[in-house]
């Protein structure tokens, strides 16, 4: 049987990033005509519109309110073709800041079972959704996180056996921050996020999917 697997990645990592009303990720460095584009993507409480071809997958609830800034996640999915772009913007309504992701292409027959943990508030650590993947199945996990004050050089610290995962980035947005792994075994059981001078958590949030077999 086929086994999915994740074939390369991409990410955009920007800090004091400027208000805009769109923002380039460049797209993964080997795709195939098939593969499953997905792109995890952190940005203000407006949603925003995809490129060609992109479908919202699933978004997490919204978090976060430090001086009045709401943040969330969206998943979006795309099949990709024999001639994709060298790569995609996402566009918003208004000028806004801080936003990125992560895109990554997958030999995979779709996403599935997504699942959020509770938010944490003023928390450094939030646990992570269980997962129950079948035979060859890639579960990917997202940690995702706002600051009160900046948060430049935290990092991001997975609980449980890690085993197979691939820490593939983490990168900051100004004063928030996103982390993101996958791997074959459900094994992740939290997220812990440190806190560098001068930073205090504001909020985190822990998500996960599974990415099915071809």
């Amino acid at each position: 049987m086929p086994t999915a697997f994740v074939r390369s990645y991409t990410s955009i990592a920007a800090d004091g990033m400027p208000a805009a009303t769109s923002y380039t990720i460049t797209a993964p460095s080997t795709v195939q005509a098939g593969d499953l584009l997905v792109a995890v993507i952190m940005h203000r409480v407006e949603q925003p519109t995809a490129p060609s071809g992109w479908a919202l997958f699933a978004q997490t609830s919204l978090y976060a309110t430090a001086g009045g800034v709401d943040q969330r996640n969206s998943v979006y999915t795309k099949t990709a073709t024999a001639s994709e772009p060298a790569s995609y913007t996402w566009s918003y309504p208004t000028a806004s800041e801080r936003i990125g992701g992560t895109i990554l292409s997958l030999s995979s027959g779709g996403l599935r079972d997504f699942s959020a943990g509770a938010t944490t508030s003023s928390g450094s650590t939030a646990s992570m959704p269980s997962a129950s993947p079948s035979a060859g199945e890639v579960v990917i996990y997202v940690g995702s996180v706002v600051y009160l004050n900046n948060g430049n050089n935290n990092t991001f610290t997975y609980q449980g056996t890690v085993g197979d995962q691939q820490i593939i980035s983490s990168n900051s947005f100004a004063a928030n921050r996103q982390s993101v792994s996958f791997g074959r075994t459900a094994s992740i059981t939290g997220v812990t996020v440190s806190s560098g001078t001068g930073s205090s958590t504001d909020s985190l949030i822990a998500f996960r999917f599974i990415a099915s077999n071809p």
